[in-house]
Formats: C-alpha cells, sequence, structure tokens
C-alpha cells in the first residue's frame, strides 16, 4: 500500500507541477490548465476530433477507475502481494496518462493502436500473478477486444474514407 501511495504521490505531483508551469507560462489560471489538459483535443479532420473525443473519454474512464480500485484491491488483498498490486496499479495509472498526453499532441491513431497493447499486457501480468485462469479479471480480455475493435475499426475507416477522397474525390483532407 506504501508502494502504491508513493507511486501516486509522485505521479501526482509530476503532473501539478507540470500544470502549474503551463499555467505561469501561459499566464491562465491553474484551474484553467487542469481543465483544458483533461478536455480532448480539437483537430481540423472531424473523424480524428471525434476519434479523440472517444480516445479521451476512454482514457479519463481507465484512469479514474484504476485510481480507485488499486488502493482497494491492495487493501483487501493484504496477503496476496500488496507491492506487486501497487506496482501494476501505478504502472497503469502512468501509461494512462502517457496516452492522454499522446492524444493531446495529436498522435491519436498511435493510442488507439496503444491502448489495447498496453491494457493486454496489464491484464496478462495480472491474471498471471494472481488467480491464473480461474481468475475473475479473465473478463478484461473481452474489454480489451471491445476497445481494440471500436479505436481500430474507426482509425482504419478514417484512413480508407481519405485514400478514397483522394482518389476519386479530388485533393486530400487533413
Amino acid at each position: 500500500m506504501l508502494v502504491y501511495l508513493g507511486g501516486l504521490a509522485l505521479f501526482g505531483l509530476g503532473l501539478v507541477f507540470y500544470l502549474w508551469r503551463q499555467a505561469r507560462r501561459e499566464g491562465v489560471s491553474f484551474a484553467a490548465v487542469v481543465h483544458a489538459f483533461f478536455a480532448p483535443p480539437v483537430f481540423d479532420d472531424e473523424e480524428t476530433t471525434r476519434t479523440a473525443e472517444l480516445l479521451s473519454a476512454v482514457l479519463r474512464a481507465i484512469f479514474l477507475i484504476s485510481l480507485i480500485a488499486v488502493p482497494t484491491l491492495t487493501w483487501l488483498n493484504r496477503d496476496r502481494n500488496p507491492a506487486l498490486t501497487a506496482l501494476l496499479g501505478t504502472t497503469l495509472l502512468g501509461l494512462m496518462l502517457a496516452l492522454i498526453g499522446l492524444v493531446r499532441r495529436g498522435h491519436v491513431i498511435q493510442a488507439s493502436w496503444l491502448l489495447p497493447s498496453v491494457l493486454t499486457a496489464i491484464f496478462t501480468l495480472v491474471i498471471l500473478y494472481f488467480g491464473g485462469l480461474h481468475s475473475p479479471l479473465l473478463v478484461g480480455y473481452l474489454i480489451v477486444i471491445v476497445i481494440a475493435g471500436l479505436f481500430w475499426t474507426l482509425a482504419f475507416s478514417s484512413r480508407v474514407a481519405k485514400r478514397i477522397h483522394e482518389l476519386f474525390g479530388g485533393p486530400a483532407r487533413n
């Protein structure tokens, strides 16, 4: 539990420092920078913006669920290696923040490909260390499949539509 709290405090302080530095650099309030950080980005391409909004919502939901679930599971499973639970949870939080940063920088397609990969790796490690094939977290793979199908289909269809428009409809749109 202490490892998780330490990691959470480190991530929290790092995020607060980053947002505080952004607020000072832009000359706006800290609350405005926090709101802008967690708001989905807007791009010129409508399809990319829609995918980024959906991806941002999923990333924020996973971030908040793991922020609540990991300390609870660490506390409830004190006899089953709480340090490993805390380490995996802190890693998941850090990776979700990194993916949120990727989406904000415009790498929506890359983030939509990385999200299912990261979730698969985390679920596999959790299942491997906590219960094996009898673990109730096997349902997590269904969540990964749904997320992968949703975002990979959106990314692929967006690219195909752009290429078809380039071939038959005139100049390319971004």
